[in-house]
């Protein structure tokens, strides 16, 4: 595809080119022509390729530029990769839409990270100001248990611990990070009323964490420290009139539970 896309780039520089020597010439207009339309041809026939490459996880293009026999592709994976940075994935296009449809703002933010919670916040806040109301529902699991056997090999194994740490990151510490980030931002607001308040906090913490089931040790473990962070941080900020709630849904229908498996 890269070297199709040097050679009808000069192709159509030239017919352009000579397009443009004589704008009354029918012989180079004609060849301008076709040239336009052979590289949409073109273009239609490899629009795949990008969106495709796009989707890969973090570092595979990378590994792709750095394996010899990619070389020739080198300049091309380069440029996916700038674009990368500034594209959303499928599900934030959709969630972008539905922002706009009810007048919100799409803000993309990682829940593990001070500087993108900072930056979503300041995003949200530019369009609407500091928000009296913040409900935490960023969250993932997974079905691993303590100690298991391979299923083909019968190796036993425990359970890897930075797998027990990433959800523990995102669950518990990504709920508490952006809980206390947005009462420092509502702390600063006059109050509603005379009795003073000023904002309400809502957690999600999970049914799990009162009767967790085999394999969820760290979803249990992080939806538990959910429910008992609840109300010392509610006895915290009780004086500064914000409220501190956390709700734990049972089962149903979400895209979390719907990627488990079965058993």
């Amino acid at each position: 595809l890269a070297r199709v896309d040097e050679k009808l780039s000069g192709l159509y520089a030239y017919a352009m080119m000579r397009s443009n020597e004589d704008s009354a010439n029918a012989k180079y207009q004609a060849m301008n022509d076709r040239a336009g339309t052979l590289a949409a041809e073109v273009g239609a026939a490899s629009a795949f390729l990008d969106p495709e490459l796009l989707t890969l996880k973090d570092g595979e293009i990378e590994a792709m530029m750095a394996d010899p026999d990619f070389a020739e592709f080198d300049r091309y994976l380069a440029g996916v990769l700038r674009m990368k940075e500034h594209t959303l994935s499928a599900a934030e296009e959709k969630l972008m839409a539905m922002a706009a449809e009810t007048g919100g703002v799409f803000c993309p933010v990682n829940v593990t990270s001070d500087a993108s919670v900072d930056a979503g916040f300041a995003k949200a806040r530019a369009a609407h100001g500091q928000e009296r109301i913040l409900v935490n529902c960023a969250g993932t699991g997974n079905a691993i248990k303590t100690v298991g056997r391979d299923r083909t090999t019968g190796e036993l194994r425990h359970f890897p611990i930075a797998d027990f740490e990433k959800i523990i990151q995102i669950n518990l510490i990504g709920t508490f990070r952006c809980a206390a980030k947005s009462a420092l931002g509502m702390a600063s607001l006059d109050p509603l009323d005379d009795s003073g308040e000023r904002g309400a906090i809502v957690n999600t913490a999970s049914v799990a964490a009162e009767d967790g089931q085999v394999g969820q040790a760290a979803y249990a473990a992080s939806k538990g420290g959910v429910v008992s962070l609840t109300l010392p941080m509610a006895r915290d900020l009780m004086a500064e009139g914000i409220r501190v709630n956390t709700i734990l849904p049972g089962i149903f229908s979400t895209p979390l539970l719907l990627a488990a498996p079965e058993n």
